[in-house]
């Protein structure tokens, strides 16, 4: 008669160790997540959103309301300049982001660094890049300004919304067509 061969135990032991290790490691991951959540949420000074519009047509026209950063009705592949000047209550560090399609569009320049307070405003130039062949049409998102308390680190910048604005080479405003004062709701 042939020998039974007795079945390893080693495989089941293998298999709840390593899924013992990644239940560890998922534990670990989502709480260093949260804490670094919570040390995101106690840098931010003040947070407030503006509309951002532009409408791309076959003319030329301008909008130069202040309730929101709008530069009008430009040509596709066209771009235009709008500027604000920021000011907060307590002395922080500006941080902008915003989502598509004016992730892709919108850059800005600043007047020195991107530091702001009460006596002293942040003036910026926003530009807004319209690519070739986009579609007619009026196109809206929202710009993010936070005010730090310190410049954002990597993991910070994760948990903030949108897409940061890049920078271009261009001259600042001395006198802005809008006029934002951050402050607690």
């Amino acid at each position: 008669m042939a020998k039974k061969k007795k079945r390893s135990r080693k495989k089941p032991r293998i298999t709840m160790r390593l899924l013992l290790v990644l239940t560890v490691l998922s534990v670990l991951l989502f709480l260093s997540v949260w804490l670094l959540s919570i040390s995101h949420n106690d840098n931010i000074i003040h947070h407030s959103t503006v509309v951002t519009a532009v409408e791309v047509g076959d003319h030329v026209g301008f909008n130069l309301g202040d309730e929101k950063l709008n530069f009008g009705t430009i040509l596709g592949s066209g771009n235009a300049e709008r500027s604000m000047a920021i000011t907060s209550e307590e002395h922080g560090y500006v941080f902008l982001s915003t989502y598509p399609p004016f992730s892709d569009w919108l850059s800005v320049k600043a007047l020195g660094d991107l530091y702001v307070d009460k006596d002293n405003p942040l003036y910026m130039t926003f530009r807004v890049d319209i690519p070739r062949g986009v579609e007619p049409g009026i196109y809206e998102s929202e710009l993010n300004i936070y005010v730090l308390r310190d410049p954002p680190n990597f993991w910070q910048r994760i948990f903030m919304k949108g897409k940061n604005v890049k920078p271009f080479d261009g001259s600042a405003p001395s006198k802005p067509s809008i006029q934002i004062n951050i402050s607690e709701n």
